[in-house]
């Protein structure tokens, strides 16, 4: 049950954040016509560079000129791509890869197994972001020029979906590296990047690879994407037919609707509050399981999905997504809405009179602010607020300085959201929270043999991540994304923004 002013809260954050946008004239370079797709982002590429490729809103960026060793199909199932087999040891602990013959990179250079561990090696050392995926690769050894054996330290369950995303990336080995890495990629993917009519921050243009092994496969002569960081200008130039695609939210859908355009929803993060500080090294009071399970009650859940994000999604307690094999039914109702009880596991806690607690405000999340100042509020816990600019704001969340903080994580394969969110050497577990129970666990996932038995540990997880209420999620959100009625879309799985190869033409 919403309050009166807890929905003044909600409806008033929504109506600042609408009244921040302010739309923006869209000019495209090259414009949109039979033969193109044109895409519009809501972020501007950073970089091609081999090492420093991103997941997320820059995958279509990158994807488009860079094949993967393996192809993601929008119902998971993994296809050869530039390794038509891959065999595992009984161990698991070897994958060895058969690749595609007779395939060059559009500089001339030949695709081998040369490239392949020169790419590996460069993602795995390169300190990017998602050199994760590669941390227990020890060896590419090379048996032929079509056949490597990629050695690892341990087995690693994800390791197949990696090789379909960022450490799959087969980029030119001359060009890893090089002076102009970052702005011109030399792939083997289905389109070249145009950099004469690209314009960083205005428009990529891609032209279609006519080498490219999988030719038929590519509907569109041309790609463009568009960097339109303000959503009503996006909704504008889909309406206008300047773009045939663009990411949305919730906000806009029932306008997008009235306005012809299809609509695609699906769930991919989940949003809510990451309780870094587990061990209480900053906040001693986060060390107590009771404080965590309280903050999980504190939120209503149901009223910030109606109101913040349109009832796109559903409400959960755990953070793996619903078709990921840790996903636990009964644990998305874990943690219903409760201050009563809340506020008597604070008490029995020893934090009666509650405490203060300093979290980061990022821009994304500032129509969030109120409510989850009032909410913890509730419960005894005052929020000191500190502004974060959003250039800073991956590295100031991964740095370790707050004990907890708002955010939006897309969620992938189990192994891929352990290894990425709760090892103690995660990315995301910040301050390097472990316990020797969930340690013990994520070690027999990793090392069973048995898929069934992994399924069941991973489940196990999923388990011991709810009760400790290690995190506070709200809700899986839907990701939103709008077409207009030339093209078709079949999201690829896991991923917020889809790349041109899940576009067809609807002619």
């Amino acid at each position: 049950m919403i309050t009166a002013h807890r929905k003044w809260l909600l409806t008033g954050s929504i109506a600042c954040a609408t009244l921040s946008i302010s739309a923006q004239m869209v000019v495209a370079e090259v414009s949109n016509g039979p033969d193109v797709i044109a895409m519009s982002a809501n972020i501007d590429n950073d970089t091609f560079s081999r090492a420093s490729l991103r997941l997320g809103t820059r995958e279509p960026y990158w994807m488009a000129v860079f094949d993967t060793l393996i192809h993601l199909a929008p119902d998971t199932t993994l296809n050869p791509g530039l390794a038509t087999k891959w065999v595992w040891n009984n161990a698991n602990t070897a994958l060895t890869l058969t690749l595609r013959e007779a395939i060059k990179f559009t500089d001339g250079a030949p695709f081998n197994s040369e490239a392949v561990r020169a790419n590996l090696l460069a993602l795995r050392d390169g300190g990017g972001e998602n050199a994760f995926m590669l941390a227990n690769l020890t060896d590419v050894e090379i048996k032929s020029p079509t056949e490597v054996v990629l050695r690892l330290s341990a087995p690693d369950p994800a390791l197949l979906e990696s090789l379909a995303s960022v450490a799959g990336a087969m980029a030119s080995p001359a060009s890893i590296g090089s002076a102009n890495a970052a702005s011109r990629p030399v792939g083997s993917g289905a389109y070249i990047l145009d950099t004469e009519e690209s314009v960083p921050g205005r428009q990529y243009v891609y032209r279609r690879n006519s080498d490219y092994w999988d030719v038929a496969s590519i509907d569109f002569n041309t790609l463009t994407i568009t960097p339109i960081s303000d959503l009503s200008a996006r909704l504008n130039a889909l309406r206008s037919g300047q773009i045939d695609t663009a990411l949305a939210d919730a906000t806009v859908v029932a306008e997008a609707k009235r306005s012809d355009l299809t609509v695609t929803t699906f769930p991919v993060d989940w949003e809510g509050i990451l309780i870094a500080d587990r061990n209480g090294k900053m906040l001693p009071a986060l060390a107590d399981r009771r404080v965590r399970q309280a903050i999980n009650l504190a939120f209503d859940k149901g009223s910030i999905l109606k109101y913040m994000r349109s009832g796109l999604g559903k409400e959960t307690s755990q953070i793996f997504s619903a078709d990921a094999t840790a996903y636990v039914s009964g644990l998305d109702s874990a943690y219903g809405f409760d201050v009563k009880r809340a506020r008597t596991l604070m008490a029995e806690a020893g934090y009666g009179d509650g405490f203060t607690l300093t979290m980061p405000e990022l821009r994304l999340f500032a129509a969030f602010t109120p409510v989850i100042t009032q909410m913890l509020a509730d419960i005894g816990i005052r929020v000191n607020w500190v502004s974060i600019a959003p250039t800073e704001a991956i590295a100031e969340l991964q740095s370790g300085k707050y004990p907890m903080f708002v955010t939006r994580l897309a969620a992938q394969t189990s192994w891929s959201d352990i290894r990425r969110v709760v090892a103690s050497d995660a990315s995301w577990n910040t301050s390097r929270s472990q316990d020797d129970e969930l340690n013990k666990l994520i070690d027999k996932a990793q090392h069973t043999l048995h898929e069934e038995e992994r399924a069941k540990t991973y489940k196990d997880i999923n388990k011991w991540l709810v009760d400790q209420a290690w995190f506070a999620p709200w809700y899986r959100v839907d990701t939103v994304v709008l077409t207009n009625k030339e093209v078709i879309l079949n999201p690829r799985p896991w991923s917020v923004a889809p790349s041109v190869q899940y576009f067809k033409a609807k002619h």
